[in-house]
């Protein structure tokens, strides 16, 4: 996710090149799975009825999520979106489940190559006049950011509660935040963005899903479990 933003900011095509050529060069090949088959993230909305319910706190799936949300400084989520420039009255609060399908077509950086090409971007300044805001458009159907559950003209705010610079000078930086992002995924904790859509602000947590057993003994996605399945 944020490798993507990251390459989409700084806007380097030859850069990219060159990195295709080294993906290649060290056996680092796309994933077998055309993007049309890697399944889309679950997107389970953290209503306060969500988080207090059992079935929901109980499942392992879900730990990560709650975790994160309770242990995340809201004062300083909503400190930071107001020096974006943005009304935080209506904050949602989403859990982003992804399939391990999914997780690993994502970890495999040479999946984005072909990607990048498509998508587009606006840096845009927040309200401290630094870049700190970054709208990504030309997000389609079957595209690695609308399987992550990104929607063209969402603008990216927060990783995390943090601002971030959007500059070329800082893409080792967020090679970085990208590894530590895969880390903590595969470990078991979450990693929060918050966009704003159509005006609205949400904090996204993302973890990585896992498959239970049902009464009947069947494995099942657990948005099936919290649907009642």
């Amino acid at each position: 996710m944020i490798d993507v933003i990251e390459k989409i900011s700084t806007g380097l095509c030859a850069l990219v090149v060159v990195a295709v050529g080294v993906f290649y060069a060290l056996g680092m090949t796309p994933t077998a799975l055309p993007v049309e088959f890697v399944p889309e993230v679950q997107d389970i909305e953290l209503t306060d009825t969500v988080q207090n319910s059992k079935r929901v706190s109980s499942a392992p799936g879900m730990a990560p999520v709650i975790k994160a949300v309770q242990d995340e400084d809201q004062a300083k989520v909503v400190e930071n979106l107001k020096k974006q420039g943005i009304k935080t009255m209506n904050l949602k609060r989403k859990a982003r489940l992804v399939q391990p399908s999914t997780f690993e077509y994502v970890q495999a950086e040479a999946n984005w190559m072909s990607e990048l090409k498509q998508y587009s971007h606006t840096k845009i300044r927040g309200a401290d006049n630094g870049l700190t805001r970054l709208k990504v458009s030309q997000i389609t159907e079957n595209t690695m950011l609308h399987k992550l559950g990104f929607r063209d003209g969402d603008t990216i705010e927060l990783v995390d509660g943090e601002i971030i610079e959007w500059n070329e000078q800082s893409a080792m930086r967020y090679r970085a935040l990208f590894t530590n992002s895969l880390d903590r995924l595969r470990n078991g904790a979450s990693v929060s963005i918050t966009i704003t859509r159509d005006n609205a602000p949400e904090t996204l947590y993302f973890s990585l899903a896992r498959l239970y057993r049902n009464k009947r003994g069947a494995l099942v996605p657990i948005l099936t479990i919290l649907q009642g399945g």
